[in-house]
């Protein structure tokens, strides 16, 4: 049963390569597969490790002072949380700066937006 959703939601998310087969470039079908399918990810991403922060903040607050090992466990959820938030940032950052480099010309963008479907 598992497995069924799994290839269902694997489907779904695969649609988008199909309509992406008709391009006659390899630069033009690179393109596409990063604004349709990895586009959307990066801000859930974002998200994801933002509420991973404040989930160990508001854990934090709720032990208070109290129980030591709420609060080790609520700091380690905030210190991963700017973890991986420092790691998106500056990956993106890198990201910026090679496209800039290399591909000053192009018309690659950064998504500010999720795409409409």
């Amino acid at each position: 049963m598992i497995r069924k959703r799994i290839v269902a939601i694997a489907t779904i998310f695969c649609l988008p390569l199909i309509s992406l087969a008709a391009e006659n470039n390899l630069g033009g079908l690179i393109t596409n597969i990063g604004t349709t399918v990895f586009a959307p990810l990066i801000p859930v991403l974002f998200g994801l490790a933002l509420i991973i922060f404040f989930w160990g903040l508001i854990q934090y607050m709720r032990a208070g002072l109290g129980e030591k090992g709420k609060l080790d466990e609520a700091k380690k959820l905030m210190f991963w949380g700017i973890i991986i938030l420092f790691v998106m940032l500056s990956v993106w950052g890198l990201v910026g700066i090679l496209k800039d480099t290399f591909f000053s010309g192009s018309s690659i963008t950064a998504p500010t937006t999720l795409p409409k479907i």
